[in-house]
């Protein structure tokens, strides 16, 4: 093959790859000047008004509330499902043997 052909693929290829690396230079530079006018943006933005804090305030409020809950029922739920586990297993293992008893008091949700 000509020694002059050769050269010439090299250096296309050579063109092509440093095209492609030049443009995602290029690229990454829009990207962050786009990230620092939003950053500046946001600096300078408008601050949310005394009534929407309060009402987001509220709105966190009502949710930790209803994880609180959450969380207080499932226990619940755990601990009935646990006593009905001891209530199988003593009938399970002596169906003669289970001696009817009060389930336990509940707890007040």
């Amino acid at each position: 093959m000509n020694p002059t052909i050769v050269f010439v693929i090299i250096a296309l290829i050579a063109g092509i790859a440093l095209g492609m690396f030049v443009q995602s230079l290029v690229g990454r530079i829009k990207r962050l000047e786009e990230i620092a006018r939003l950053a500046e943006e946001v600096a300078k933005g408008k601050k949310h008004c005394y009534p929407t804090i309060a009402g987001i305030e509220d709105a966190q409020a009502v949710s930790l509330d209803v994880l609180l809950q959450t969380t207080q029922f499932l226990e619940f739920v755990k601990a009935r499902a646990q006593k009905e586990l001891e209530i199988l297993g003593e009938v399970r293992a002596d169906p003669h043997g289970y001696k009817d008893q009060p389930a336990g008091r509940r707890p007040n949700i």
